[in-house]
């Protein structure tokens, strides 16, 4: 996990980060390449293909954690609150391929290494739901209630 550090303007106008022994996180570079993003509670919020989660705040402080072993399929930043719903590709069994799991962090409150608390998690599929692509997440503002809708036209909902 890296720290939280403010972004300092340089005149040439691009951000470089200063940090005092930590490698300098860009919000977009070569080793991060976003694949889905959300907005809300004064953030910018992005997904990578390897199951980081990079976090730009209204002052462009940038921060990142690893959210699932694998992609970062959607996100839904939840309006008015510091939740964040992600649904990504996780290794639940080794004998078998990452599943998708849905997790929620709360962006507010950070344990000692920077990485938010993650508040839940569950998978999507199941024996009786087989996967399916998934085209859209949604949730409600509490995230007592998330639908997540399927190619097939089918949507889950999980309370």
């Amino acid at each position: 996990p890296i720290p939280c550090v403010p972004w300092q303007s340089q005149t040439s106008g691009q951000y470089q980060r200063r940090v005092h022994g930590v490698e300098e996180i860009k919000l977009f570079s070569s080793d991060f390449k976003p694949i889905c993003c959300s907005s809300g509670y004064g953030r910018l919020i992005f997904g990578d293909e390897g199951g980081y989660v990079r976090v730009a705040s209204q002052n462009f402080q940038i921060s990142q954690f690893k959210s699932h072993s694998h992609r970062i399929m959607m996100l839904e930043a939840i309006k008015g609150s510091d939740f964040l719903v992600v649904l990504g590709r996780q290794w639940i069994d080794k004998e078998q391929a990452p599943q998708c799991i849905i997790k929620i962090w709360s962006l507010g409150s950070v344990n000692a290494f920077g990485q938010p608390e993650c508040i839940n998690r569950f998978p999507i599929f199941n024996e009786k739901y087989m996967e399916r692509v998934v085209t859209c997440l949604a949730a409600s503002k509490d995230c007592a209630h998330i639908a997540v809708g399927l190619g097939n036209g089918a949507v889950l909902r999980s309370r």
